[in-house]
C-alpha cells in the first residue's frame, strides 16, 4: 500500500476517494463530482488530499484544510473527512493515513491537527481514540445554512 498526497494531475485519483466516501458513509451517490472544480482544491496549498492506494487502487483517504489562526503564526490542520472502503476496514490504513497527516503536518511546520466525530459515531469516537490524541474536547457545535 502506498500514501500519496495528490495534486491537481491525480484528480482521477480524487475522483475514486470520493467513490470510496460515499460507501464508507452510505451516503447516495453524488452527482458526477465537478473536475475543474476538483482540481482547483487539489491546487490550493490550505487543501490537502491523500490517498492510500494498492496498486492504481483507491482503497482510502482523507481531507483536510489548513486555517490559519489569528493567535499563531502556523496554521492549523482540520481533518475534514476520513473513509476507508468497507473490504479494507480494521486493516490499519486509516491509522496509516492520519499518521502520514501527520508527519507531513510536522513536516510543514503546522502546529497541530484535529478532527471532530459525532457523538452518535461511536465506530469513529473508538477509532480516534486509539490513536492516542493529546486531547479529547466535549463540545457542541452549531451549524446554519447559507
Amino acid at each position: 500500500m502506498d500514501i500519496i498526497r495528490l495534486t491537481p494531475d491525480l484528480t482521477d485519483d480524487f475522483v475514486a476517494l470520493i467513490g470510496v466516501m460515499t460507501i464508507a458513509f452510505e451516503e447516495a451517490a453524488p452527482s458526477p463530482p465537478d473536475r475543474t472544480h476538483l482540481r482547483r482544491l487539489l491546487a490550493r496549498p490550505d487543501f490537502w488530499v491523500l490517498v492510500a492506494r494498492e496498486g492504481d487502487t483507491v482503497i482510502g483517504g482523507l481531507t483536510l484544510y489548513l486555517l490559519e489562526q489569528y493567535t499563531a503564526p502556523t496554521p492549523i490542520a482540520y481533518l475534514y473527512d476520513l473513509a476507508v472502503a468497507p473490504d479494507w476496514q480494521r486493516r490499519g490504513i486509516g491509522r496509516a493515513l492520519i499518521t502520514e497527516a501527520r508527519t507531513q503536518c510536522q513536516a510543514a511546520g503546522i502546529s497541530g491537527l484535529f478532527v471532530q466525530a459525532d457523538n452518535t459515531d461511536t465506530h469513529a469516537l473508538a477509532f480516534y481514540r486509539t490513536l492516542d490524541p493529546d486531547e479529547i474536547l466535549e463540545v457542541t457545535m452549531f451549524g446554519w445554512k447559507g
